[in-house]
């Protein structure tokens, strides 16, 4: 978890972007980029796992059958299907996505 803070702040450090402005395209983008597809699936990652931990119980299921690089590409997918989700901010699409599409049953 501590790595994918880093890595987020790592990415958002630059000042071209910041946490509130970072879009889900911006990282529709990077999940599509094989040189940074690694940095979406610990946004990923780290976003399901933040969730769960601060909820005290789990909300997000991705299976462990479930490789981190389809969910990456499943997220990419899905934005390019809806892309007017591109501009609103990262974490709102990504919640979104991931309850819906790995809901705990």
């Amino acid at each position: 978890m501590l790595r994918t803070v880093l890595t987020l702040l790592a990415l958002l450090g630059d000042g071209s972007a910041s946490a509130q402005g970072f879009t889900a395209g911006a990282l529709a983008s990077m999940c599509s980029s094989q040189a940074q597809a690694a940095s979406c699936a610990f946004y990923l990652q780290g976003y399901a796992e933040g969730r769960n931990q601060a909820l005290g119980r789990p909300t997000i299921c991705i299976p462990p059958n479930a490789p981190l690089p389809t969910v990456v590409a499943g997220f990419a997918a899905h934005i390019e299907k809806n892309r007017l989700e591109a501009n609103i901010a990262a974490g709102l699409v990504v919640g979104n996505y991931l309850l819906a599409t790995y809901p705990c049953r």
